[in-house]
C-alpha cells in the first residue's frame, strides 16, 4: 500500500522487516520547518516524510493546523533577549525576530494569515511584556510595545523588498519640488535591509520614550 510503508525504513537489514518510525505531530512539525513555510503544502510535506497525503491527514486537521504546530516548534526554540535597559531589551527582541523570520522564509506571512496564533507567540508576548513592566512600563504600554515591535519585524518579511527608486508622483499640491523627499526615501531604502528596518524601529522606540516618560516608574530590582 502507498503511504504507511514509508513511516520508516532506516536501520533495516536483509531478511528483517523495516522498523516503523511513527508519524507524530513532532515529526510533521519538523518536516514543515525543513521544507520551508513558503513551500509547506501538504503534498510537499507528505513527500518529505515519505508518506502519502492520506497518512498525513490522519495526524492533522488542516494545513493551517500543521503549519501552526511547526511555527510553535520554531518560535519555542528562540532564545529571547535579556537586558537591563528597556531600549536594549526591545532591540534584542527585534534582532531575535529578524533572525527567526530570516531563517524561516514564509513564517511571517503564515503568522499573519492564521486564525489562531501558536501558543509560543503568546508566551513570548507575556514574557517580554512582563520584563518591560519590571523596567517601569505600565501594562498597556508594555503590551503595545511588544505587539508593535513584533509586527514591525514581521512586516519587513511580507511581500517583495521595497524598490530603491520610487517613481515621481507628479505634481504634489503645496510642494514645489518633491524630488528631495523621494531622493531621501531612495537613500534610506538603499541601505542594508536590516539596517533600514532597524532605523524604523529606533524611530518608534524614540517615540515611546517621549510619550510614556511621565508614566514609567522606576525599574523593579
Amino acid at each position: 500500500m502507498g503511504g504507511d510503508h514509508a513511516n520508516g525504513t532506516a536501520g533495516s537489514t536483509p531478511g528483517t522487516a523495516a522498523p516503523r518510525v511513527p508519524l507524530t505531530h513532532a515529526r510533521i512539525a519538523a518536516a514543515v520547518a525543513e521544507v520551508g513555510f513558503d513551500r509547506a503544502t501538504t503534498t510537499n510535506v507528505a513527500r518529505h516524510l515519505g508518506v502519502d497525503q492520506s497518512s498525513l491527514y490522519r495526524h492533522i486537521g488542516s494545513r493551517e493546523e500543521m503549519v501552526r504546530q511547526a511555527a510553535e516548534l520554531v518560535i519555542a526554540a528562540v532564545e529571547w533577549p535579556d537586558a537591563d535597559d528597556w531600549r536594549g531589551y526591545l532591540g534584542g527582541l527585534a534582532d531575535a525576530l529578524w533572525e527567526l523570520f530570516e531563517a524561516y522564509p514564509g513564517l511571517a506571512e503564515e503568522l499573519q494569515l492564521m486564525h489562531r496564533l501558536p501558543d509560543a507567540s503568546y508566551r513570548m508576548l507575556v514574557t517580554v511584556a512582563h520584563r518591560l513592566r519590571s523596567l517601569g512600563f505600565p501594562l498597556r504600554t508594555a503590551v503595545l510595545l511588544v505587539d508593535t515591535v513584533s509586527d514591525t519585524m514581521a512586516d519587513a518579511f511580507l511581500g517583495p523588498p521595497p524598490r530603491n527608486a520610487p517613481a515621481a508622483p507628479g505634481e504634489v499640491p503645496g510642494v514645489p519640488d518633491p524630488a528631495p523627499y523621494l531622493a531621501e526615501l531612495a537613500r534610506a531604502r538603499a541601505t542594508d535591509r536590516r539596517a533600514y528596518w532597524r532605523a524604523r524601529l529606533d524611530l518608534l522606540l524614540t517615540g515611546a520614550a517621549v510619550s510614556d516618560a511621565g508614566e514609567r516608574s522606576a525599574p523593579v530590582p
